[in-house]
């Protein structure tokens, strides 16, 4: 279907389960640039909200933050 509707996908593989361990400590020591990497951010108390628009993917949605702090 894809090719024949003229569409291009693109994506990525992470090995989130490998790296997440790493990655965590250096969010939160603020040694990695997240500009641009999260089409929208919320709090904790929010996350209702956060993964209702998610599902609809209303207002560019791509990717959330949830802030856990």
């Amino acid at each position: 279907m894809v090719m024949m509707k003229n569409i291009t996908v693109s994506g990525g593989i992470c090995p989130v389960t490998q790296t997440w361990l790493h990655l965590v400590p250096l969010l939160r020591q603020g040694q990695l640039e997240t500009a641009g990497m999260f089409s929208h951010q919320f709090n904790l108390k929010d996350r209702r909200q956060a993964f209702r628009l998610y599902d609809s993917r209303d207002d560019g949605t791509i990717k959330i933050m949830i802030d856990v702090e």
